[in-house]
This record gives C-alpha cells, structure tokens and sequence, in this order.
C-alpha cells in the first residue's frame, strides 16, 4: 500500500486485515467465526483514530456504546440459528442523520446543542439489520456548498492529498470510507452531495431514486422545496455494499402507506443482462469540458460496455445551461432567508458567506456586478449570480413550470434514443484545494442534472489522474477561474469517478452497470484502491 500525505508517497504499514473490507464480506467473516464482531468494530474504531488526525473527518463518536453492542453481538450469535445481513458491522453516518442522544448539527453552532431522542428511520432499519453506528462525520454548515468545512469542527481533508478537499456535503464520510476508517458509510444528496464527495473521493454511492430511501430523520437546511428533493444513500469501496445497505434501508414492496412511498422490490443487479441495455453517453455537457482523466475513464467506460454487447451511443443532455440555471434557481427563490434562520446569528464559514452574499444581493449591486462579470469573460459566473436571487411567489411558480418543461424535454430526446442507462463524468475536475469549491460551481453541472430530473444516478471509482493529465482541458473555452486551473495543476494520483445514471426507479439498472464497470476497472493499473494516511 501507499500512503499520500500532501503529495508526498511514503511507506506504510499495512493495517490489520479487517480494514478495507467491505460490509458484506465483514458480514460473512463474522458469520463463519473467522473474526468477531468485537474485532471488526475495535479495529475499525483504532483504525479511524489513527487516520482521523490526518483527516479530521469525525465530528462526535459512540466508540463506547459500539464495543458494548459487539459484545452483545457476539454473544447473542452463540444462540442465533440465523443472522440479520448486517449482524456485528461497523458503520458511520454523515452529520443529518439523527441518532438518539447526539446531536444534530449539520455543522452550525446553534444546532448543537440540539440532542435528538430518535433515530432516523434509515438508522433504525440498518440497526436492526445488526449494524453498529461508531460516529458520525463532518459536514459544510448547514450542507449548503461542495466543501467539507464549518465553524464547529473544523476542515475534513481528503486523504488523496491533505492539502484538497474531500467535497461536500458528505465529504467527512468520503474520506472516512476511502481510507479505510468505515467499510459502509450513510450520506445524502441534493444537488451532488454523494456524487461529488465519491469522486473526488475515489469511492462508490448511489443517490436513489425520489422516494426509494425513508428520509425521516435525515435533516437538510433546505425544507419545503418539492422540486429538488434530499435523498440518502451509501458509499463504500464495493459496490455490493450499495446492494446490501439500499436493501436493508429502502421503502417496504408490501403495506406501503403513503409516507412510504412507492414498492420497493428487492435490488438484484445481478439478474441484469448488461447486453440487452441501450446505453447513452457522453463525456462534455456543452457547458464545462472536463478534465482529460475524466474524459479518458468516461471513455473507457463506454468501450468496455460496448465490448460486452451493451448498445453505446453518444448523446448531447438538452441545453445543460439553462438546466443549471433552473436548479440554482429552485434552491434560492427564498433569498437565503431560511439559512439565516436556521443560522440564529452564528458565525458563518467564509465559503457560505460568500454563497449568501450572492443570494442577497440587491438589485442595484446584481446587474452591474453581472455586467462586469460578462464583460471580463466570466460568462457562467455571471450566470450563476443572475440565477442565485430572491423570486416572488409568481416567479417561483414559473421556475417550477420551466423546471418541468425542461424535465420533458430531456425525457422526449432520452426516450428517443429508447436508452436504459447513460454513462458521464460526475464532476468537471478532480478535488479542488480548500476553499475554493464556490468559485469552481460551474465544474458541477454533471451533478446537477439528475437532480434536477429527480432522478437516480451513482458513481463509481475508475481511475487516477496521470502525470500528462493535469494540466487544464485544452478543449475548455478560456477559464472563468483560477479555481479550476488549481484543480487541474498538480492533480496528478488524485481520484477520477464515472457517473451512472438513469431514469426514475432504474436502481437496479444502474446499480447492474456500476457493479460491471468495477470490475473493469479494477483490472486497471491505475485505480484508486483504499487510501492511506498517517
């Protein structure tokens, strides 16, 4: 193994065997005897420790209680004739997810002190599934930007390269599970919260499809907006461990009410025929080029589909911009005036400030600082501000009625095309440095898109970026932002994704897809395998 701490690679000894193991395979180690649950959860909890000071990534922990249910574990399995699929595995949650007696913080002061007394329906299910909740992990205040960074905890860094961020909003879980800390981790997505995270990351997760996963208990700073929804799903370094975790948590098939949502049947991606799927892709949006690793693992993708019999055709998603536009509009129609409330007068990260000066700027300040924006060549930065303001109630409804039109656009041209799946990048660039995620937005539109078609969509870890793959995109139009450019330079080793997406209530599809393009990938010479950090 190596260890790469601010691009520096050193030796590293290897950690005990049970690290970076996956949930499912932890499951049967510990169902045939050859370890006990109380070996997997202390190992795991002495491992998160010992990378967690190089992370930072744990924000409030229940080692305790955790040795105590790997006890009882182990001894109610003496007994058991069966056990339950996630009997004795150690997991972690991003900081949204309640859990009876912790708080709730998503990051900002005045939540917490907020101690909740419930666990989430997901927690619940995958407790009683036999899992054992070690901690939970950081977030950006109140997971509103791409960055894992907020006044209570501090930054998380991402353990590629210390000195880059693992994303957000569930980038503490990202880095925690890409190094090995957890071999299942619980975030949430609303406009790329999972996706992002994973691929700068270097690993895989799964947003569902709109109702799939129960989202009580699973907080969000954003309420009331039914445009663009939350969605919970897992991340791992096996994609199986998507299966076992969505198939624990997801919506009964059976007496479903209507909290419920719709029937679930069980995910089995393997009943899936990857040579009777038509498969769109694509590697540039028309509105940000991405970076040449990304590119390069996209096509890749694609070939090694087209090889297994699977139709590949390319497709160009219908006017990316305006898409961006309608997203950003849908999240700031309120002007940031449900932020500050939740906010009470806290201390602001630099990075969420900065978003809410955009939301709130007068019209007086917005249009002439657009017009400058225009005139020295930062086209989609100024798209951008004219999309992040303040709308009156009439003008959100037309939001909302241009977001569906756009929604059937895509499906007439998507259906056209009779496609069952579609292959892209998740993100522009590779993980940016701290503290430049807002100016790098535009990098986004990857992520966005099937949020805006409230549509699931996952990633898997492909590739790392090569020596001769970090310069800037020679096909991008000249760059808005140094933060691109910072991405791009010195990126080299860094994790590189694959996006899969698909129509609402094609999980199974997506998840058959992302489970055969990892077994392609790990044949290569390049993929990002467990990180490891001092």
């Amino acid at each position: 193994m190596e260890q790469i701490t601010n691009d520096v690679k050193t030796a590293a000894p290897d950690p005990p065997e049970t690290i970076g193991l996956g949930a499912a395979e932890l499951a049967r180690r510990i169902a045939d005897g050859a370890i006990s649950s109380r070996e997997a959860v202390q190992s795991h909890i002495d491992h998160l420790r010992t990378v967690d000071v190089a992370l930072n990534a744990v924000v409030v922990d229940r080692f305790e209680q955790a040795l105590e249910e790997a006890q009882a574990a182990d001894e109610l399995q003496a007994t058991e004739a069966s056990l339950r699929p996630l009997h004795g595995v150690p997991i972690t949650l991003k900081d949204c997810f309640d859990v009876a007696g912790m708080p709730t913080t998503l990051g900002t002061p005045s939540l917490s002190r907020r101690i909740v007394d419930r666990d989430a329906t997901i927690v619940q299910r995958l407790r009683s599934a036999g899992a054992i909740v070690l901690c939970k992990t950081n977030v950006s205040q109140l997971m509103v930007f791409g960055e894992t960074v907020n006044p209570i905890f501090g930054r998380t860094n991402n353990p590629w390269n210390l000195q880059r961020t693992p994303g957000g909003s569930s980038g503490g879980e990202a880095a925690l599970v890409s190094a090995g800390g957890s071999p299942l981790g619980m975030g949430s997505d609303l406009v790329g919260s999972l996706r992002m995270p994973a691929h700068f990351c270097g690993v895989h997760t799964l947003m569902p499809s709109r109702g799939l996963t129960p989202m009580a208990g699973v907080d969000s700073a954003f309420h009331g907006i039914s445009s663009v929804q939350n969605a919970a799903g897992p991340m791992a370094l096996r994609i199986e461990d998507l299966v076992l975790a969505l198939n624990v948590i997801k919506r009964p098939s059976q007496g479903a009410s209507f909290a419920d949502g719709y029937p679930a049947p069980a995910l089995q991606p393997e009943a899936v025929d990857i040579r009777s799927l038509r498969i769109a892709v694509w590697e540039d949006d028309g509105y940000f080029a991405a970076s040449p690793a990304i590119r390069r693992v996209t096509r890749l993708a694609a070939d090694r589909l087209s090889d297994a019999g699977a139709q590949v055709e390319s497709f160009t998603p219908p006017q990316t911009d305006e898409m961006v536009r309608l997203l950003l509009s849908l999240l700031s129609g309120d002007g940031g005036a449900n932020l500050l409330q939740l906010l009470q007068n806290d201390e602001m990260d630099p990075q969420l400030k900065q978003l809410h000066r955009a939301v709130s700027l007068p019209r007086w300040v917005r249009w002439p600082l657009t017009r400058w924006l225009e005139k020295t060549g930062r086209q989609q930065m100024a798209e951008l501000l004219a999309s992040l303001r303040l709308r009156n109630t009439d003008q959100y409804w037309q939001i909302n009625h241009q977001a569906d039109q756009y929604r059937a656009r895509f499906a007439a041209q998507w259906q056209a095309g009779a496609f069952d799946a579609a292959v892209c990048p998740p993100f522009g660039v590779p993980a940016f440095p701290h503290g430049k995620s807002v100016e790098g937005m535009p990098a986004s539109s990857y992520a966005f898109l099937s949020n805006l078609l409230q549509a699931p969509a996952g990633v898997v870890a492909a590739g790392r970026v090569g020596q001769d793959e970090e310069s800037d995109s020679p096909s991008r139009r000249p760059v808005e932002s140094t933060s691109i450019q910072l991405a791009e330079q010195g990126s080299a080793g860094l994790p590189v994704g694959v996006q899969v997406l698909g129509p609402p209530h094609s999980d199974n599809t997506i998840l058959a897809v992302m489970t055969f393009l990892e077994n392609q990938f790990r044949q290569e010479a390049d993929y990002p395998d467990m990180a490891v950090v001092a």
